[in-house]
């Protein structure tokens, strides 16, 4: 009896594996179909997951029609472009059919955002034949029944042979869980590694066994990330990284890049309350044009607006003498923006005197404060 429970639950397992390869394979075909001449991710998206009822057909279908639709662009190599948002990466790569490890990604994660998955574009460095490849990568993963899982669609795509890319696709890159996953490919931040017990750089890069937290909740930290501004997220990125180690100098190259980046954040930050600042100024300085009249201006509310304009350029003036770059135009800027700041900071500490004097001054008298030199 025992053995008839076995041989029917093998049975049923090996059932239900050809029925899901079966529906793959139908997905993977439909995939294939795409007209040439969509070019949008909504169009694209859409038109992939119309026949794809679960979340894995409809993500398995994104794979498929990326793999085989972008090609890998080698002399971009050589001339890496810069891109201001990844809007612009996803355009680009949708109407050029063609990018790097990262266009690929992006254009992955676009799609299945548009469907409402719950996906990540996940940046790191791999290992082939337990050799470190000297190019930092970009993958995804897909969170699916509460799981997440690693594809691969750039080395899915094809690879690099003698210089010269072979278009061929490899399907050895869809769904891996993370612990196979991490063989090949670490993550920069440990959080995406996806483990309670996730290893450090030293223990990648080396292959040594060497755990870098044990019992960490990785889950929570993720769900934590939806809820942090720009700043504090790349800050939180940062500080993780440093903690995996910082063993390879793709590392060093990444929280190089995690630097300029933050300290870029910093500088819009604070050029954002300077420009407020200035604006309430301005504000003030019309106010005063006219007596404070017309309409009339309450004492508090005149001291309350100058007050706001001094601490939001005092906050930029803070931002700005603590920022240093490498990077030569963001430095001129930076210290373009300091130079004007003693100018300004006397100017309000001007009116900042005047505005005592003036709401000291009995009311019939205030009018000659006008006229004072």
């Amino acid at each position: 009896m025992l053995k008839l429970v076995i041989t029917l639950m093998l049975l049923l397992c090996q059932s239900y594996f050809s029925l899901a390869q079966n529906k793959l394979n139908a997905t993977d075909s439909a995939a294939m179909a795409v007209p040439t001449s969509m070019r949008s991710v909504e169009a694209i998206a859409e038109h992939l997951t119309q026949n794809a009822g679960t979340a894995e057909e409809q993500i398995r279908a994104l794979y498929i029609w990326v793999a085989h639709n972008i090609h890998y662009d080698v002399a971009a190599l050589e001339n890496r472009k810069g891109y201001f948002t990844t809007d612009e990466i996803v355009k680009e790569t949708l109407a050029k059919r063609k990018g790097l490890c990262q266009h690929y990604a992006e254009v992955l994660h676009a799609l299945a955002a548009h469907l409402g998955l719950e996906s990540q574009v996940i940046v790191g460095y791999t290992k082939q034949n337990n050799k470190i490849d000297p190019i930092n990568h970009a993958w995804n993963a897909v969170k699916i029944d509460g799981e997440w899982y690693n594809l691969d669609v750039t080395w899915a795509a094809g690879y690099i042979y003698k210089g010269k890319y072979v278009h061929t696709f490899r399907d050895r890159y869809f769904m891996i869980p993370p612990e196979r996953f991490v063989k090949t490919h670490m993550p920069f931040d440990p959080i995406w590694q996806f483990s309670e017990n996730p290893i450090s750089h030293k223990a990648f890069v080396h292959h040594e066994r060497d755990t870098l937290f044990s019992n960490f909740s990785y889950k929570l930290a993720i769900e934590d990330l939806k809820n942090m501004d720009e700043l504090t997220y790349h800050e939180a990125r940062m500080q993780r990284t440093m903690m995996a180690g910082n063993d390879h100098q793709l590392i060093r190259e990444h929280t190089d890049f995690l630097t300029m980046k933050m300290t870029n954040i910093r500088y819009n930050l604070a050029v954002e309350k300077l420009n407020t600042g200035i604006n309430q100024f301005n504000r003030y300085i019309q106010q005063k044009n006219r007596f404070f009249k017309n309409p009339s201006i309450p004492d508090e509310a005149i001291t309350a607006q100058l007050a706001t304009a001094f601490n939001n350029i005092n906050y930029a003036e803070t931002q700005m003498a603590a920022l240093s770059t490498n990077d030569e135009t963001l430095h001129a800027m930076i210290i373009q923006a300091r130079e004007q700041m003693p100018a300004l900071m006397e100017r309000l500490d001007k009116e900042q005197a005047f505005v005592a004097r003036y709401t000291r001054r009995w009311k019939p008298f205030r009018v000659f404060l006008f006229y004072a030199g």
